[in-house]
């Protein structure tokens, strides 16, 4: 998520255009406006939601914990074909 924020910058340092510094005010509104809604969002959702966006489970890795946490055979059936 932050990659797209900086690369525009990154690609900008290589532009040789005309008007360089006016897609430079762009781009630096653009972060801005990205961080102030960023910083909305975190502070309008439940506090307890916050440690679920910076997790590195992949889904399979949790389709697999799901399955091995779940009890008798209709749960593992649910968990594997209707977890898509």
């Amino acid at each position: 998520m932050l990659w797209a924020q900086i690369m525009p910058f990154v690609a900008l340092s290589f532009y040789e255009g005309e008007n360089k510094e006016q897609l430079k005010i762009l781009l630096m509104c653009s972060f801005g406006l990205w961080l102030v809604l960023n910083g909305l969002f975190f502070y309008s959702i439940d506090r307890s939601y916050i440690p679920t966006f910076f997790g590195s489970e992949t889904a399979p890795q949790f389709t697999v914990e799901l399955f091995r946490n779940s009890e008798g055979d209709f749960a593992k059936f649910d968990v594997v074909f209707d977890n898509y």
